[in-house]
């Protein structure tokens, strides 16, 4: 019984830890999960068909997983803005959520590899 409890036990702890390379969950509070959003924003508006630019309202869910480096994702509750895609200077202190527009959800996935300073933004509509 004692050989089986010791041979357990580190298997416990990887579990307490979570599963090398598996995904983790991320507080959605954290201020870095905007943050990396904003830096994603020109990959969710081509992923978007809507007229004018979407921005990022509400963090729904986040996680991490290390890979080849970091594969963040999020949903992400979006919103439209009553600035038009044909604007090219897009100010995103001018550009804020219309007061009419319905929200949309976008899972955004960022993977990046610092050290190659690669970072790819994939972004699309979940509902």
């Amino acid at each position: 019984m004692l050989t089986i409890l010791l041979l357990l036990a580190p298997l416990s702890l990887i579990i307490a830890d979570g599963i090398p390379g598996g995904v983790t969950n991320v507080d959605v509070n954290d201020p870095e999960n905007m943050k990396k959003i904003w830096k994603g924003l020109s990959a969710i508006n081509a992923a978007s068909t809507t007229p004018n630019y979407l921005v990022p309202v509400k963090v729904l869910s986040a996680t991490t997983q290390v890979v080849s480096g970091t594969i963040d994702t999020w949903e992400v509750e979006m919103a439209e803005t009553d600035c038009g895609k044909f604007n090219t200077n897009f100010d995103r202190y001018e550009c804020v959520p219309s007061g009419n527009s319905p929200h949309q959800i976008y899972r955004v996935t960022l993977w990046s590899e610092p050290w190659l300073k690669h970072y790819e933004y994939k972004a699309e509509k979940i509902n």
